[in-house]
């Protein structure tokens, strides 16, 4: 859904912009000098619609990436599960599954460790 201020003419370089073309190479898509294309990135409207878009995208990873580590902890809870697995696979399995399960706790002392060691050094 594209904001409301952006208009056709923007929309080639907006478009470019978002796909990390140059500055020149926004201006070639849309028809229009650098230097148009620099005064419409300081429009509110303009930057809005960038932003949307990278917000749009950053999602749209982030609900594919939550996918592909639910189905990884599956395949591997299926693993280490699996008697028919040589031991040496159920281990790494079971190594695997536990990581991910203890993978947000160890973020959480990391963090509790930075504010303490930083509290420390504080006058």
């Amino acid at each position: 859904m594209m904001n409301e201020g952006i208009t056709e003419k923007q929309l080639p370089a907006l478009e470019a912009l978002f796909q990390g073309a140059t500055l020149e190479v926004a201006a070639n898509a849309a028809g229009v000098t650098v230097q148009t294309v620099m005064r419409w990135k300081k429009l509110p409207a303009f930057q809005r619609e960038l932003q949307a878009r990278a917000d749009a995208m950053l999602s749209a990873a982030q609900r594919m990436a939550a996918g592909e580590a639910v189905r990884c902890v599956e395949t591997w809870r299926e693993l280490r599960d699996d008697p028919k697995q040589p031991g040496i696979v159920r281990i790494a399995a079971a190594d695997k599954v536990f990581g991910v399960a203890m993978a947000p706790a160890m973020e959480d002392v990391r963090r509790m460790t930075r504010r303490m060691l930083k509290a420390m050094k504080a006058p």
